[in-house]
């Protein structure tokens, strides 16, 4: 049984409370389901993380259906303000994520630049496409559909606005950059394809 938890959600200067859930959330202890939240955020400290501009939260099974347990979890986020949906390919939600983070997250911190002046760069927005071209081809041959072309990708990051990505703020802030899991997954998963 999943624990009671108090979330808060930090959007621009509002706090909004989730509550406890518990009891919406009971049933098989092993289950977790998948998710992936679209947004841009600044993490100001350890387990202090500011929203700039959310787009939604993303939940689904790892097999890929949408269960009465996802539809129930999507539900109690909505009831809390939040702009949750339920997937029926999460494995594709996730890539589609990946697939924009793992060439504007690197790119921006080369060029120190937030997304809306490195992706008005032509050059910078050519090689964006080049690496996400790439990509692409390691998703079909996982038989991950992602259904839009890196232009299409590309427009859902400049629909945030203009922000520093994760990896800009932590190479400005003297963080470690997160390298190996935006980008040495790719790479490993495209060893590991016949």
């Amino acid at each position: 049984m999943i624990s009671a938890v108090r979330w808060r959600i930090e959007a621009s200067s509002r706090s909004i409370p989730i509550g406890r859930r518990s009891e919406r959330f009971r049933g098989n202890a092993h289950w977790a389901p998948s998710c992936m939240l679209r947004c841009a955020s600044h993490r100001r400290r350890p387990a202090d993380v500011r929203v700039v501009a959310a787009d939604r939260f993303i939940l689904g099974e790892p097999g890929g259906a949408v269960s009465p347990r996802v539809e129930s979890v999507v539900n109690a986020l909505r009831e809390g303000g939040i702009n949750a949906q339920a997937s029926d390919g999460i494995r594709r939600d996730v890539w589609s994520k990946l697939w924009g983070n793992m060439s504007m997250n690197p790119l921006s911190a080369l060029t120190r630049c937030g997304t809306s002046k490195m992706l008005a760069n032509a050059d910078v927005r050519e090689l964006c496409v080049h690496m996400m071209d790439e990509m692409q081809r390691c998703a079909q041959r996982l038989n991950l559909d992602v259904a839009m072309s890196p232009g299409e990708r590309i427009a859902i990051t400049q629909r945030l606005g203009d922000f520093k990505t994760s990896m800009l703020a932590d190479m400005e802030a003297g963080r470690a950059l997160e390298l190996d899991p935006q980008l040495g997954a790719v790479v490993e998963i495209a060893r590991l394809l016949p």
